[in-house]
């Protein structure tokens, strides 16, 4: 687990690239410069709803808007993330290299704009992405979204994975 304390105002890039086993990030309460609201295991940057990095256990607030570049650089042991439909954008490279990625859930209506090689090294023909049915070709026609293996409206999330992802939205 990694705490940010109140004094930190800036986190580099790549800050926890690689840090697989890392299951915990809680920024302390005061910084005026990055939270980890509703106890989401992620860093957000507070003025930009930016979340820059995020761990294996991240639960993506509905308040996060982008997803920042390589937030997820290299968490080998990420299987599955929900994307709350809060979210427009994801940077470059957010989820490369995270090479057990095998279930994305995305509620957003309007497709994501996605920055380059964002699933990078990521085994997407073995994956399965699920949205919303009203978008489900959308996706599928997607740069990026496409490629993965599988794209199933979210009514056939069968109810095990569900319960995994509680993300309000």
């Amino acid at each position: 687990s990694v705490t940010i304390p109140n004094s930190v105002t800036s986190i580099g890039d790549r800050a926890f690239c690689r840090c697989s086993s890392l299951v915990s990030m809680v920024v302390e309460s005061g910084n005026t410069k990055y939270d980890s609201r509703d106890n989401c295991n992620a860093i957000i940057e507070t003025a930009t709803n930016i979340l820059i990095a995020g761990c294996q256990n991240t639960i993506i607030p509905n308040s996060v808007t982008s997803i920042g570049d390589e937030a997820f650089h290299a968490c080998f042991t990420l299987t599955s993330i929900t994307i709350p439909n809060s979210v427009t954008s994801i940077g470059d490279e957010a989820f490369v290299f995270c090479s057990s990625l095998k279930t994305v859930i995305c509620k957003a209506i309007e497709v994501p704009e996605l920055g380059s090689s964002v699933f990078k090294k990521v085994p997407l023909s073995e994956a399965t992405l699920y949205v919303p049915a009203e978008a489900l070709n959308d996706y599928k026609a997607a740069e990026q979204w496409k490629d993965f293996g599988t794209i199933l409206p979210i009514e056939e999330l069968p109810a095990a994975v569900e319960n995994t992802h509680n993300s309000s939205s």
